[in-house]
């Protein structure tokens, strides 16, 4: 587990006491406000007093999906309380927050690392997921209890599993090739992701499972 992972492990046990967390008490816990603005070019935005022991998480009101505001909010969390991010300017671009892409900044890398930490706690997930079977409905109904994404729950599950990607490429979604063309299987994305999980991308455009 990175040092981020652990930061978001303590974090949740002084503060959380509900399972998904509560993001807003959590937020006046450590004396953050969460508020809602119409943003152009930032998805998420860390506002810090002078201080700096108190703050605004600035959240696009735009975003449509709950899951994308609530790890939105988590990441900006993330650099509230990493130590060595109290001098940064934190606006984050769209692309920067539930990317894995281990190409982004450290800081950024380090914000998404603790959000995942923080929303699908890694002991919590090994209770619940069956890491010795890939299905797309169990990390679907992982991601509904747990109100992440389908992108931050694949990550997750593939964080924690032995299954080597040959075992993966079993039970693959499929996805959209375009608009009007078939549908393709996504088998070389998802081996791919299993050997190397911070390369996992938009896991929501696979759609509609297959059982093979």
């Amino acid at each position: 587990m990175t040092p981020a992972a652990d930061l978001a492990n303590y974090v949740a046990q002084k503060f959380i006491k509900t399972a998904p967390p509560d993001l807003t008490a959590l937020c006046r816990d450590l004396g953050l406000r969460i508020r809602e603005v119409p943003a152009n070019g930032f998805d998420g935005a860390l506002v810090r007093s002078k201080a700096g022991q108190k703050g605004i998480v600035a959240v696009k009101a735009s975003i449509r999906e709950k899951s994308r505001k609530r790890f939105t909010i988590a990441h900006e969390i993330g650099h509230f309380v990493i130590p060595h991010h109290r001098n940064l300017g934190n606006i984050c671009e769209d692309r920067k927050i539930e990317s894995f892409d281990r190409h982004l900044n450290q800081p950024e890398i380090e914000a998404n690392e603790f959000a995942a930490e923080l929303l699908l706690p890694s002991a919590l997930l090994r209770r619940r997921f069956n890491l010795a079977e890939f299905s797309l409905a169990q990390i679907s109904a992982v991601a509904a209890d747990f109100e992440t994404s389908l992108t931050a729950t694949t990550r997750s599950y593939l964080t924690l599993t032995d299954l080597p990607p040959s075992m993966l490429s079993l039970r693959l979604p499929l996805q959209h090739s375009g608009e009007t063309g078939p549908l393709e299987p996504c088998g070389s994305q998802v081996a791919r992701t299993a050997a190397r999980p911070e390369r996992l991308e938009k896991t929501e455009d696979c759609r509609a499972a297959r059982e093979v």
